[in-house]
């Protein structure tokens, strides 16, 4: 039996997660923490659906981080960051799986991540531009 339609909040979440290198299991907590109802079977396919549609990599652990960043800000989900921003009680969760990460560090890299995408030329340094005697 096919379940309800998947929101695009619901979708960027379950990107979001999957990229930072949470288990599928503690999105299913995440998840129902911001009250969304989804079953560990329905995010697996999720998943594994946008990550063949998308081409996103080799499997569901391994992420390519960049592209689902790319594919987050094309569902243009108002007001994004605030669902995206982590709790304690988030952290809590990703701690419990015994995973090393820490979330706030992975929100502040989404927040900053259109930063290595600016096409910057690099300045010469004061000393190069001095005179050759």
């Amino acid at each position: 039996m096919a379940g309800f339609e998947w929101t695009e909040q619901e979708i960027a979440l379950v990107l979001y997660y999957a990229a930072a290198g949470i288990r599928q299991c503690d999105i299913v907590k995440l998840l129902r923490r911001r009250n969304f109802s989804r079953t560990l079977p329905g995010v697996e396919g999720k998943l594994l659906s946008l990550r063949i549609t998308y081409q996103l990599g080799q499997n569901s652990r391994r992420l390519d981080k960049h592209s689902v960043y790319a594919i987050i800000d094309l569902l243009a989900v108002p007001g994004l960051d605030k669902l995206l921003e982590p709790t304690y009680e988030d952290q809590e969760i990703v701690n419990e799986s015994g995973k090393s990460l820490d979330l706030w560090l992975e929100y502040s890299m989404w927040e900053i991540r259109e930063v290595d995408q600016i096409n910057m030329p690099l300045q010469t340094h004061v000393w190069e531009a001095w005179p050759q005697w």
